[in-house]
């Protein structure tokens, strides 16, 4: 049963176990306590007993509240909250009650914000410099994280939350009012607010120089815009603040998106050298005796290539997160990359509709792009003025009619359409000027669907319909009552760092219709309330800000089949490459927390190269290094082919002819496996003169032969001796090829369709091989207990067999289309494709930039 002398004595145990680090000796230390003053009677003994009982049942083992985290040796102090832990409980009741969020959702944010809370520094401790960070996805709900950590962190005795709210004043002052509507509303009087949801409510000076006390029981919030004045003036009163008040502060500092702008970009580590920013930050953290610092992101890219070293004589430490590495799981009903673009699919011939992705993006003609990019037309930003292209149309009006249908669904909330064409700001008024014009001259014709522009919305109405999900059930008809009211609330805001007050997106209050146009603030950190449509143009070659830019990732509960995203082909492209790129570093990260013992020290992320794609910008990788090409454990595969280059094609069916007739003669055929041709025992240099002899896409940097040849002849040992498969389908009324591969007189074809494009001279086919296809050349069946998953599948298959091996696959030139996604194949003769399974371990694999993590040496380790 709980008390106020219990809560006091629980309170005085955790303290005492913060500097013995044993809770039984810091038991026995508050009874010497209580007896050296004559107060060890029998209810101060039972007391005792109790809280001692209380924090046994209230501490679980860590392992079960760590699942997802790579941390070094740490103190075990968190547990979860408990009854007295207010900021917590009044949270969660809010979410529930007057957020109306899902029992679930609020369970899955008090797991990982327990997870985080737990890795964070002891409070009850004097002096403390830990450094973490939280792995989220874009528009996944990071800030919902990040505020239950907040409150649990003050529930456990931090007094001081600073957060690094963005680059921008939009993203500040958002910050600021969703800690203050979530958190600070629910127990006002707790809450000292530095800073608030004003426009000029940024940090600014006390009147008497340094922080006051913090009085007991309560905590400082201070929400600052990562910008050099503001975070001088917080530097300036940290310095003016006296030691005591310092040591009495128990400082979290929020980081969110923390990979942009806090990562050091100077040319070295050398103090003079530091980017304004990035100085303040670390000059902050060593201002203060006892701090945390947590970064927020999801692209952690910048992140994890920062030297986590002391530089000049160890008197700056730089963020890299030394502690810990969190990775959030993806939240149920996220809308991401792997929704958006699929993944890769278990039978390739017949991938189901998850594998594909949904059918959402709609492609801007190359010819268009003049009419509202100025790069394209080749005219300067300033003397440039924006047309409106057919697509940018499109999208309009499917906006306004689907948001009539949302508004038929009785669906509440915000609507809201993206339009990202440029950083310019003086090119944003003038976009949303030339949109606001054509709805303007067009709004009879789109509230009463006549005239051409009712058969323009009749046929996007009609053609959109069942592409992401189940037939609208909506009519054309059924949407006129609710097009008036679209067009009579819809708003025009412009979002960039120069944009006025009354011109920028504000949720607050009832629900609004937004087509906003903007740049910059747009493809970081903002949220767009119910974004359904996006007309997106500009591109970029970081990894980072490219994932950044997909604002249209997040949740889109009710109206999932809604959304849609026009876009160039190339940028598409990028984002699909992007979505296998973000799952592998999420994958190497899991690698490491499934690997006991292993420490954010010993981490070093891999982050694959795309062609003409660099990680981040490149003076935030100073300290990362390329490493060599590595596939073992890996499987590589072809999926993208020229398929307009007869040519090519006839080339590369010969290079396969050539190696399966020389193996077919050299007697290597398998006795026993019949269904497929097996050949076992080929000699590297026949796959080599197969790999020299194929010509492969340009897209595919890791296919190309110096680089496979490089890696077989560095790994001799175990490249030697190959096992080559051609692939033959096996089902009823399969096609053939009609024409011979080298001595097999007419090989099956396998059917491979191509995603949709607006180009016939490259077909990308998504994936080749199927996930059985990595056992084709096993003598014994896959046994049920082996889950069907490409790494268990591979390392079975590398349990038993050593040799490479290479899969053939003839595709038929006519694939035909078997979802939505996709259309025939359409080649200009049958295509060979392969795939590659490399033995051995995968750690390590593939062409990667990763941060050095060179030790320090044993003269600049300390003695103690």
């Amino acid at each position: 049963m709980s008390s106020p002398k219990i809560d006091t004595y629980v309170h005085q145990i955790k303290s005492n176990r913060a500097s013995t680090g044993n809770l039984e000796t810091a038991v026995q230390q508050l009874k010497d306590l209580l007896s050296s003053v004559g107060a060890l009677d029998n209810e101060n003994l039972q007391a005792i007993e109790d809280a001692y009982a209380h924090i046994q049942a209230t501490e679980v083992k860590t392992e079960n509240l760590q699942k997802h985290s790579i941390y070094d040796v740490h103190e075990d102090w968190y547990f979860g909250t408990e009854e007295n832990h207010h900021n917590w409980h009044r949270l969660a009741n809010y979410l529930e009650y007057t957020k109306n969020w899902a029992p679930d959702t609020i369970r899955s944010i008090d797991a990982e914000s327990t997870e985080v809370v737990s890795l964070l520094a002891n409070p009850l401790k004097d002096k403390f410099s830990y450094r973490g960070l939280v792995v989220g996805y874009v528009q996944s709900g990071k800030t919902a994280n990040m505020t239950a950590t907040i409150a649990k962190a003050v529930d456990a005795g931090y007094n001081f939350v600073i957060i690094l709210a963005g680059l921008t004043n939009a993203l500040r002052k958002q910050t600021q009012m969703r800690m203050e509507e979530d958190l600070v509303n629910r127990e006002p009087t707790k809450w000292n607010r530095l800073t608030s949801g004003d426009d000029d409510g940024d940090f600014r000076r006390l009147a008497n120089g340094g922080f006051p006390r913090i009085a007991p029981g309560s905590a400082n919030l201070a929400v600052l815009k990562k910008n050099v004045s503001p975070l001088k003036k917080l530097l300036q009163t940290l310095a003016d603040t006296s030691s005591v008040i310092k040591n009495g502060m128990r400082v979290l500092v929020i980081d969110d998106e923390c990979d942009s702008a806090s990562v050091n970009s100077g040319k070295s580590d050398e103090e003079k050298d530091l980017t304004a920013i990035n100085a303040l930050i670390r000059k902050i953290t060593k201002e203060i005796p006892a701090i945390t610092y947590v970064g927020y992101t999801a692209t952690p890219f910048a992140n994890v290539l920062i030297n986590p070293y002391p530089v000049e004589d160890g008197q700056l430490d730089d963020l890299y997160p030394k502690n810990f590495i969190t990775s959030l799981s993806q939240p149920n009903g996220y809308f991401g990359a792997a929704q958006l673009f699929g993944r890769d699919p278990i039978d390739a011939e017949n991938p189901d509709s998850s594998e594909e992705g949904l059918d959402m993006i709609r492609y801007i003609p190359p010819e268009e792009l003049p009419l509202i990019d100025h790069k394209k037309a080749e005219i300067s930003r300033e003397d440039f003025y924006p047309g409106m292209p057919d697509s940018l149309s499109e999208a309009v009006i499917y906006f306004i009619m689907s948001s009539a249908d949302r508004l038929r669904r009785n669906l509440s909330g915000h609507i809201t359409m993206l339009v990202h064409t440029s950083v310019y700001t003086v090119l944003h008024t003038r976009v949303s000027k030339i949109i606001r014009q054509w709805i303007a001259s067009n709004k009879n014709s789109l509230i009463n669907a006549s005239g051409t522009t009712g058969h323009l919305m009749e046929e996007i109405w009609s053609g959109e319909s069942g592409r992401a999900g189940k037939p609208f059930e909506s009519s054309i008809e059924d949407l006129k009552p609710f097009i008036k009211q679209v067009l009579d609330e819809l708003q025009y805001p412009i979002e960039n760092g120069e944009s006025d007050t009354e011109d920028r997106i504000d949720y607050s209050g009832g629900d609004k219709i937004y087509l906003v146009v903007g740049g910059t603030v747009l493809s970081r950190g903002l949220t767009l309330e119910g974004l359904s449509v996006s007309y997106f143009i500009r591109s970029t070659n970081q990894y980072d800000t490219l994932l950044q830019m997909g604002r249209w990732f997040g949740y889109r509960r009710g109206y999932e089949d809604i959304p849609r995203i026009w876009m160039p082909e190339d940028i598409a492209i990028a984002f699909r490459d992007m979505a296998n790129i973000e799952a592998e570093v999420r994958a190497d990260i899991q690698q490491y927390i499934e690997q006991p013992g292993m420490t954010p020290m010993d981490f070093a992320v891999r982050i694959r190269q795309i062609p003409g794609m660099q990680i981040t910008a490149r003076n935030k990788m100073r300290n990362s290094q390329a490493c060599d090409i590595n596939f073992s454990g890996q499987h590589r595969q072809t999926f993208k082919f020229y398929t307009d280059e007869k040519n090519l094609l006839l080339n590369n069916w010969k290079a396969a002819a050539d190696l399966i007739s020389t193996a077919e003669k050299s007697g290597l055929k398998s006795a026993t496996l019949k269904s497929h041709y097996v050949y076992q025992g080929v000699t590297a240099g026949l796959v080599k003169d197969f790999f020299n002899s194929y010509q492969v896409h340009e897209d595919h940097k890791e296919l190309q032969p110096e680089f496979l040849i490089n890696f077989i002849d560095k790994n001799w040992k175990n490249m030697e001796s190959w096992n080559v498969v051609l692939f033959q389908p096996n089902k009823r009324n399969v096609k053939t090829s009609g024409k011979p591969l080298g001595i097999i007189p007419d090989p099956a074809l396998v059917n491979r369709a191509k995603l949709r494009s607006g180009t016939d001279k490259t077909a990308d086919i998504k994936a080749l091989m199927s996930l059985m296809d990595v056992i084709t050349d096993c003598e014994e069946p896959l046994p049920d207990s082996i889950p069907r998953k490409w790494q268990s599948v591979k390392k079975w298959r590398n349990d038993r067999i050593k040799n490479p091996l290479l899969i053939l696959y003839c595709i038929d030139k006519d694939s035909v289309s078997t979802s939505v996604n996709r259309e025939k194949l359409n080649a200009a003769d049958h295509v060979v494709g392969y795939g590659i399974v490399f033995p051995g371990d995968p750690a390590g694999s593939g062409r990667y930039v990763s941060v050095v993590l060179n030790p320090l040496s044993a003269d600049d380790e300390d003695d103690d």
